[in-house]
């Protein structure tokens, strides 16, 4: 227990408190320039990219671009066809697909499957610290807290960021959280490969997961 911070029950709801605060503040930051421009820079250049693919499934179709992503801009297929990278699957364009069509093309509504998963990751900490900390210590609480507010920046900039990365991060967070209860036997580790399987479709860092999830469940 961290000296000055006495263990009470009004010390622990109160630092409580101050942990769920400190969570909406990102949710908050997300919501906020959704709707601006796609500009230069790394996130721009995402979302000119995911938008161009989100719209060439609707306009080419499943079958004519094979599954593959088409970066051209006019209404036919270049000779150089579809691309397949290891490091961008089609699954997050697949996803954006349907905001782009509900959306017009919008920034905001190619930008909201990743608003959607930083949601979820931000509730999958917050649900992870309240899982581990049945009765947690303020002191920790309020540490984790202050970590958030200085990460919400990044979470608001970077976690509207159209394109695999946060769909990916979100889902092998959602896979470690099976995990975590699987070895507390609280959930199946059926529930563990199949986030697993999300998370590798999602993006190339499920990958990592894969090795040491098959250890544990050999």
């Amino acid at each position: 227990m961290a000296a000055g911070i006495p263990c009470t029950d009004g010390a622990k709801e109160g630092a409580a408190r101050f942990w769920w605060v400190a969570l909406a503040l990102p949710m908050v930051g997300l919501l906020c320039g959704a709707t601006q421009p796609f500009a230069s820079g790394s996130s721009g250049h995402h979302g000119v990219d995911y938008a161009t693919y989100a719209r060439n499934y609707l306009r080419h179709g499943l079958l004519e671009t094979r599954g593959g992503m088409v970066r051209d801009q006019g209404p036919v297929i270049s000779e150089k066809g579809p691309h397949y990278w290891t490091s961008r699957l089609p699954l997050p364009a697949l996803i954006i697909t349907p905001f782009y069509a509900a959306f017009g093309g919008s920034e905001f509504g190619v930008r909201l499957p990743s608003i959607f998963a930083s949601l979820v990751l931000l509730l999958l900490i917050g649900r992870w610290v309240s899982w581990r900390l049945p009765r947690p210590n303020p002191f920790w609480l309020i540490v984790f807290s202050l970590l958030l507010v200085g990460m919400s920046r990044a979470i608001a900039v970077f976690g509207k960021m159209a394109g695999y990365e946060v769909m990916a991060v979100a889902a092998c967070t959602w896979a470690l959280w099976e995990w975590m209860r699987w070895r507390e036997r609280e959930a199946g580790f059926g529930r563990v490969m199949g986030a697993t399987l999300v998370a590798c479709l999602l993006g190339w860092i499920g990958l990592s997961l894969v090795p040491a999830f098959l250890v544990e469940g050999a």
